[in-house]
């Protein structure tokens, strides 16, 4: 559900800033305008603007070009959530979400601007969601239409804006809802870590504040009914009365199935043991396990590749299948994290990626889902995410990549080199020492390895990449050996295409 409120200055400074985030070193502006389709001096300007506004990046350049360096504890993703919070709006629509009873005239003071333009700013809103069925009604000011696509929208709202350490929501008792949250998750047979538990939070604190404000979800057609999971409510009666008083609403089934709406939908399972009982009951279901068995089969057995976790990996992606449209991360508002996530897949193993994709869309075409590009990204971050090892399993396909390492300092420098190299590249390097008492480039170029590592500068080979490191090796030189290594893979991939 992507929704672009941003001018188009905006959205070429973010598009700009996203593509330095992305170059290895200096890029020249005449570059960047031309991929970008602007002049040297707008992005000139652009320049200046990101110095002026950001702090959580620098933008330097010089005689080189132009690049970008983030503070060590910040990233691309900071830049979107200060965008985010700059964005008028996007903070109307936050506020009006917390607060329905605002009218145009409180809302424009606020943002210390005309009505005119506030209703301007309104109508640009609407222009965008209506194709999701939803709109802004105003004086008061609130969003109605499908409440599905108001909940999910705001989910990724939040999850782009705000870290886990933060809590917006000032009119929801953060600790009150721990609580309950913790109370409900102990029935669950569902391992539920730290982004299990903040997406389950996130999406709870969201329905929660438009169950207040009287906002539903058709819940009739629900086949689930939480008893299956907590056979007896009445028992904690005096536990749901404190929750009662700290959160303001009355608890019954209605109010569990408006709160935790994905989780107890016939589509979501607790457990696989659950999972395969609904295949029994539901043949459409079975079908679609049928076929996500074969398809996770397939991938192990023509990648040789273990899937040793399997019923796990196919109660999760049933359920990832079910969580599009209902889950923070199935999509985006600005930060199309799959999508990234999904590129550094196809370029690192693209045997295995094409495999994957073609199996997905006949995985979709059955369940009579879209296919899209970012339902599929979604699907392919989270196989990578629940597949146990898979990874390290892929890089493993392959011969080991040879490092050969040359000092002119010292033998023992060239052993620490080594060292260094091996525990950082443990699963995948074989690194030896050159020990020979003469060098020079032919004999270089007939080498059997795959790069070279130096103390000192070398000639450009033509058959092997040359890593040179001054001393001990840095975070950089540690990048630029990871980036070596992503290449040789990547190439060894496309030579099994």
């Amino acid at each position: 559900m992507l929704i672009n409120f941003l001018n188009n200055s905006e959205k070429r400074r973010l598009q700009f800033a996203e593509i330095l985030s992305r170059q290895e070193d200096w890029t020249l502006l005449s570059e960047l305008a031309q991929q970008l389709n602007y002049s040297d001096r707008t992005l000139k300007d652009d320049i200046v603007f990101l110095k002026n506004n950001f702090t959580d990046f620098q933008v330097q350049t010089s005689h080189h070009g132009v690049r970008l360096i983030f503070e060590h504890n910040k990233g691309l993703r900071s830049l979107y959530q200060k965008i985010l919070t700059e964005s008028v709006a996007y903070h109307f629509l936050e506020i009006i979400f917390m607060d329905e009873g605002k009218t145009i005239s409180e809302l424009a003071d606020s943002f210390f601007i005309s009505s005119s333009t506030l209703y301007r700013i309104i109508n640009q809103i609407n222009d965008s969601i209506r194709q999701y069925d939803c709109f802004i009604e105003t004086n008061p000011c609130r969003i109605i239409g499908s409440e599905k696509n108001i909940r999910y929208f705001f989910y990724q709202y939040f999850f782009e804006k705000h870290s886990p350490l933060e809590w917006p929501y000032k009119t929801i008792h953060e600790n009150s809802l721990d609580k309950l949250l913790i109370f409900f998750t102990d029935f669950v047979p569902l391992p539920i870590d730290f982004s299990h538990y903040n997406d389950f939070k996130l999406v709870t604190v969201v329905n929660l504040i438009r169950y207040q404000n009287n906002h539903y979800v058709d819940t009739d057609n629900f086949e689930i009914n939480f008893d299956e999971i907590i056979p007896d409510l009445s028992i904690y009666a005096d536990i749901f009365q404190s929750f009662e008083d700290s959160l303001g609403v009355k608890f019954n089934n209605d109010l569990i199935n408006q709160l935790f709406t994905p989780f107890v939908q016939e589509g979501f399972s607790l457990s696989y043991e659950r999972l395969i009982e609904k295949t029994r009951e539901n043949k459409t279901m079975a079908a679609e396990v049928s076929l996500l068995i074969k398809l996770l089969d397939k991938l192990s057995t023509d990648n040789d590749i273990p899937l040793v976790n399997k019923e796990r990996v196919i109660l999760e992606m049933q359920n990832t299948t079910h969580l599009e449209y209902q889950k923070p991360q199935s999509g985006h508002i600005l930060y199309n994290n799959n999508k990234y996530f999904s590129e550094a897949i196809r370029y690192k193993f693209p045997v295995f990626y094409n495999d994957l994709y073609e199996g997905m869309i006949a995985y979709r075409k059955l369940q009579d889902k879209p296919i899209t590009e970012d339902g599929i990204d979604f699907f392919i971050c989270s196989l990578f995410t629940y597949w146990k090892n898979l990874v390290p399993e892929l890089h493993k396909k392959f011969d080991k990549i040879k490092v050969l390492v040359i000092s002119n300092h010292h033998i023992l420098h060239a052993d620490m080199l080594k060292d260094f190299i091996q525990s950082e590249f443990t699963e995948q390097l074989v690194v030896d020492i050159y020990m020979d008492n003469h060098l020079s480039l032919s004999m270089l170029e007939d080498l059997n390895y795959d790069f070279i590592v130096t103390n000192f500068p070398l000639p450009k080979l033509e058959s092997k990449r040359n890593i040179y490191i001054e001393n001990v090796p840095t975070v950089n030189d540690l990048i630029k050996i990871e980036e070596a290594v992503n290449r040789i893979v990547s190439v060894r991939e496309q030579q099994n295409i």
